[in-house]
C-alpha cells in the first residue's frame, strides 16, 4: 500500500550544538537577536534561524550555510565562557522533509514517539529511534515533519523511509 506522503532530503544546514544554562546561552544567541524556546522538547524560528531545545541544558541552533561563520563565532565565545559549550556541528546531519496527510502512518513505522497532535504538535522536537538509529524529529506544520540523522546514516534513512512510504 502507497501512503500519500513525500520524502524529500534538504538542503545542507549549519548546526552548532550549545550546551550549557539557559542564560548563558540566552547571552550567546543574542548577537543574533534569536530568543530560546520557551519549552524544553520544542523548537522556534526566527528569520533565517533556528532552534530547538532538546534537554535541561542542550539546544541545537541552525541557520544557513553561508551563515556558518556566525555559528562559528559564538562557539568561538563559548570556548571563553567556562559555563558553556559551543560547537559547530554542520557536517554532523542530514535532514529530510516528511509530509502528507498520511504522514503519520507512515512514521509510526519507523519510530515509537507518539506523533498524535496532543501529544507531539506543532513546533515539537526529539530525539528518538528511528528504524533501529537516533534521530532529531521535528513537527513542522500539521502533516509535515523535519527529521535529522548522522550524515552516514543518510542513505540508509532515505531507503527506509522511500519504502515505508511505498
Amino acid at each position: 500500500m502507497a501512503y500519500d506522503v513525500t520524502v524529500n532530503c534538504t538542503r545542507p544546514e549549519a548546526w552548532c550544538d550549545l550546551r550549557g544554562d539557559y542564560r548563558a546561552v540566552t547571552e550567546a544567541l543574542a548577537p543574533l537577536s534569536l530568543a530560546l524556546p520557551a519549552t524544553p522538547n520544542t523548537f522556534r524560528t526566527e528569520g533565517e534561524w533556528g532552534v530547538l531545545w532538546l534537554g535541561p541544558q542542550r539546544w541545537l541552533l541552525s541557520g544557513p550555510l553561508a551563515r556558518e561563520s556566525a555559528l562559528a563565532t559564538i562557539a568561538d565565545r563559548g570556548c571563553d565562557d567556562p559555563v558553556i559549550s559551543a560547537v559547530v556541528v554542520s557536517d554532523a546531519y542530514a535532514g529530510f522533509d516528511v509530509a502528507g496527510p498520511q504522514v503519520r502512518d507512515v512514521l509510526a513505522q519507523a519510530t515509537p514517539l507518539d506523533m498524535r497532535p496532543d501529544a507531539f504538535g506543532i513546533g515539537s522536537a526529539s530525539f528518538t529511534e528511528c528504524f533501529g538509529i537516533t534521530a532529531l524529529v521535528c513537527c513542522t506544520a500539521a502533516t509535515a515533519y523535519r527529521m535529522y540523522v548522522e550524515r552516514s546514516y543518510a542513505d540508509f534513512m532515505n531507503a527506509c523511509l522511500t519504502r515505508a512510504v511505498g
